[in-house]
């Protein structure tokens, strides 16, 4: 285990919330997307990685930890328990550059873990020394986590990904060596944020959009670009199809009162990562707002897609006439009449099937709403329930967990404004069955001036006896699952000394959740977007 010295975060130079600035790295962010990355690693000694091994030895793969996004891990892949959660520590941490977001989430086999970096590199380490295998940089930021399959003949170990552009890439896992790459879908406003999920050969790719900061430009024509998933020969890059999320193209509406023209409808993005259903050749996701007026019924919306063909099976409305773009947060010309409230799906749909054997969807919202829903009958509603108040920042905001006992969901209740009204921060479990609260947790920190309870907005997850959830203040928090008791906490927020004697900041926690595999617990910190912590920490805890 490495010695930390700890230092006063709250002292160190932030960007902290509240401070005008924080809309300037927004917009280098959504317009930029490249930053440069230094290597901080050293090369790691004896046996080369190989496909084989990989292959058999999967612990923690993708964004949802599984096809269905429960993101939860048993007892055969995670040693950490409750008798023994407060005895981690860290045991080695890596700086991954200079970054204003650490958001790829890794994917982690016995001996190595693969993640990204804002800089461009994919990056394979060594667990149990943090030194590096190899390094590949593919000059755009990595966007998603990582998801591991093997080739056709399984003789190779491919890693899956998506970068700021919209490009999707089959890398091989020993080398780092490219196999293929594509674009997601010829609009070239497109980005990725939900994860491309790989089923039966198949790479299945939600689309996003950077329009949504381009809005923000006057005399930029607002807006064409309609949320996409896009299915590719896993092994060739060779694409299947393409669904656009609406039935109807965009189609001039009216101009702005700088002369652009409007179009509609636009916006529903898919950030979520989606869920398969084998049992009905479905696939499941959720969408964002609209870009423009009107807002059309495939916004804010959970829909299923044929696995096959792509085409759209049903699909089930939570919030009409949500149209909003940041353009909205100056009063700009592209800004909706609606303005809001951007209440859309950014947490990935969770398919469970109950001890009952009735298959349930489950599904949060920003605007601080659970539901369950049922996939036999085209997503009816089967119970809702209205956590907290909500807000264009979550709400839930990535993420929810569940370990077929009950659903784990945390809450934000953030706005780009700042705080909203009656807020209800903090990590909440719910029964699968009913949607009643059987508990919650509201940790107190103090923030500053005063003790609060933190927003949690990056996704949670779950083991047999523990619930792990990052704060947005740099606090990783792991509680007791059966009844929301706080085991252990460990602040992030400090520097480090990282691989090669280099120093690590800790910072915000947001987006990507914590992965636990065997005695490891693997955080990601710091997240520098709508004024929260800069940080570049990849840290490694580990039992003694």
């Amino acid at each position: 285990m490495i010695k930390i010295k700890k230092v006063n975060p709250r002292n160190k130079t932030r960007l902290a919330a509240g401070v005008p600035f924080w809309r300037l790295i927004l917009f280098v962010y959504l317009f930029v997307g490249i930053t440069s990355v230094k290597v901080y690693a050293e090369t790691c000694s004896g046996d080369d990685l190989e496909a084989s091994e990989l292959l058999s030895t999967i612990k923690a793969n993708g964004w949802g930890l599984n096809t269905h996004n429960t993101r939860y891990q048993n007892s055969a892949f995670s040693n950490i328990s409750r008798s023994n959660v407060a005895d981690l520590k860290v045991q080695w941490v890596r700086n991954v550059g200079t970054v204003l977001a650490v958001r790829s989430q890794p994917a982690v086999t016995q001996r190595a873990l693969f993640y990204g970096t804002q800089g461009g590199s994919i990056v394979a380490v060594d667990r149990a020394s943090g030194c590096e295998f190899w390094k590949a940089n593919v000059g755009v930021e990595v966007r998603t986590a990582i998801t591991m399959a093997g080739s056709e003949d399984n003789q190779q170990a491919l890693l899956f990904f998506g970068d700021f552009f919209g490009s999707i890439y089959a890398m091989n896992a020993v080398s780092g060596e490219v196999i293929w790459k594509q674009s997601s879908i010829s609009n070239l406003t497109r980005t990725s944020t939900g994860s491309p999920v790989f089923h039966g050969g198949v790479l299945y790719v939600p689309v996003s959009s950077l329009e949504v900061g381009l809005a923000l430009i006057w005399l930029y024509p607002c807006c064409r670009f309609q949320g996409h998933v896009s299915a590719f020969n896993a092994y060739t890059g060779e694409p299947l199809w393409s669904t656009s999320v609406m039935d109807e193209k965009p189609s001039l509406v009216d101009g702005n009162p700088w002369y652009q023209p409007r179009y509609a409808p636009a916006g529903a993005p898919v950030w979520t990562t989606p869920a398969i259903d084998v049992r009905r050749n479905r696939l499941y996701i959720g969408t964002g707002q609209g870009y423009t007026s009107p807002a059309n019924d495939s916004t804010d919306a959970i829909l299923a897609l044929d696995l096959d063909s792509g085409e759209i099976v049903w699909k089930q409305q939570m919030l009409a006439l949500d149209a909003w773009n940041i353009g909205c947060l100056i009063d700009g010309p592209n800004c909706p009449e609606e303005e809001g409230p951007d209440f859309d799906f950014g947490a990935s749909p969770i398919l469970l099937t109950l001890r009952s054997g009735q298959d349930m969807l489950y599904v949060g919202q920003k605007s601080g709403d659970v539901f369950a829903l049922d996939p036999d009958n085209e997503g009816e509603i089967v119970w809702q329930t209205k956590v907290s108040e909500g807000g264009n920042l979550g709400g839930v905001h990535w993420g929810m967990a569940t370990d077929h006992k009950r659903l784990y969901v945390p809450i934000t209740d953030k706005s780009l404004e700042g705080n909203v009204g009656d807020a209800k921060r903090g990590v909440y479990a719910l029964d699968l069955h009913t949607g009643e609260i059987l508990w919650s947790a509201q940790p107190m920190i103090n923030c500053g001036d005063e003790d609060c309870i933190p927003s949690f907005s990056s996704a949670a997850m779950v083991t047999d006896e523990l619930l792990f959830a990052g704060d947005i203040e740099g606090n990783i928090w792991a509680f007791d699952s059966s009844n929301g008791e706080v085991l252990w906490q460990f602040d992030t927020d400090m520097e480090y000394p990282a691989i090669d004697n280099e120093i690590a900041n800790g910072g915000a926690i947001d987006m990507a959740g914590q992965v636990v595999v065997g005695d490891n617990l693997y955080v990601m910190s710091g997240y520098g977007l709508y004024g929260k912590k800069l940080g570049n920490a990849f840290i490694s805890f580990r039992l003694p």
